[in-house]
């Protein structure tokens, strides 16, 4: 029989060696011959691996579009998978306006989503009109009345960059005396224990797949070391989040549990995480969930998965010779 050719385009995937070896072995299992493209801004990333490099320009280039669209188009490129928060907004623009009549299957959630979660004071706001708990949010450090500590968020910031903890009127001087307040999110800092929660919604708008894993050790802002964890109340907080806003395909949910055990939003990212992986080992087959909807499938439920499995991560060597 006939294997089924699949030429796949991720942007930004740049390290994710673990996603292209679980996509080349899940398409197998589907008996899918699958082809991995990769858009980066540099040559030497690691998915060179699995993955023909095609140098691309970044998502705010006026010509990045167009470019991609060129890519896309000499590459007969079926999938589009965004790793950035970027690319996400990029390929959801692309998806509602120039792909808006391909068959391409862009997984990615629409624009409006997209882009009020890349802004992390717009997301506190949807937290606020959708009854989602979250941080208190403070709008003048100076104002009498704040409750320390505070975090200090970037609006448009990722992984740990950018991020002050302020424990008191010291701290405020010297946040106000070198950054600019108006380009951050300032909340009550919540102390308690993170979890990622891996999440895929199907093009119904079911909701396929929720896992929760612990961020036992992160490194520069991405989780080192992980564990599943079944908490149903987590679970439930999250198909609230997922219920109440237009997603689609994989969504990382981030909350915090303080020692009350009441959970806070922290925010989302509507796109794979890059401790995902832990969940597709535990049972959660996103890939074969988005391979199956290009097919026009319909999707199962995750019902079982593996509870308390844990994921070391390390580094590992790639050799090229050019």
């Amino acid at each position: 029989m006939n294997k089924k050719q699949l030429n796949i385009l991720l942007l930004g995937a740049g390290k994710r060696v673990s996603f292209c070896e679980y996509l080349l072995k899940t398409a197998e299992s589907l008996n899918i011959k699958v082809r991995i493209f990769a858009y980066e801004t540099e040559e030497f990333v690691p998915i060179v691996k699995y993955a023909k490099i095609i140098l691309g320009k970044k998502w705010r280039d006026p010509e990045a579009k167009k470019d991609l669209l060129k890519i896309v188009e000499k590459n007969k490129i079926q999938v589009i998978v965004p790793f950035m928060d970027g690319a996400t907004t990029f390929l959801s623009e692309l998806k509602e306006k120039e792909l808006k009549n391909s068959s391409i299957l862009c997984l990615v959630s629409p624009l409006k989503t997209c882009e009020i979660f890349l802004d992390k004071r717009e997301a506190s706001k949807w937290c606020e009109e959708n009854q989602i708990n979250s941080p208190k949010v403070y709008q003048n450090l100076k104002r009498k009345g704040c409750e320390y500590p505070l975090i200090a968020k970037k609006v448009f910031g990722f992984g740990s960059r950018d991020i002050f903890i302020i424990r008191n009127v010291r701290d405020i001087n010297y946040f106000l005396g070198g950054y600019d307040p108006e380009e951050y999110l300032i909340q009550e800092f919540i102390e308690g224990e993170e979890f990622t929660i891996d999440a895929y919604v199907d093009k119904s708008k079911k909701i396929i797949a929720v896992v929760p894993r612990r961020r036992i050790a992160v490194i520069d802002g991405e989780v080192n070391k992980s564990q599943t964890v079944y908490n149903q109340k987590i679970i439930d907080f999250c198909k609230n989040i997922l219920a109440k806003e237009n997603f689609y395909g994989p969504v990382t949910i981030q909350v915090i549990v303080d020692k009350k055990g009441d959970i806070y939003f922290i925010e989302i990212n509507p796109r794979f995480g890059g401790g995902v992986i832990l969940t597709f080992e535990a049972g959660g087959d996103y890939i074969k969930y988005f391979l199956k909807e290009y097919s026009n499938q319909k999707l199962k439920k995750l019902i079982n998965w593996k509870k308390n499995l844990y994921m070391l991560r390390a580094n590992q060597e790639i050799f090229l010779k050019k």
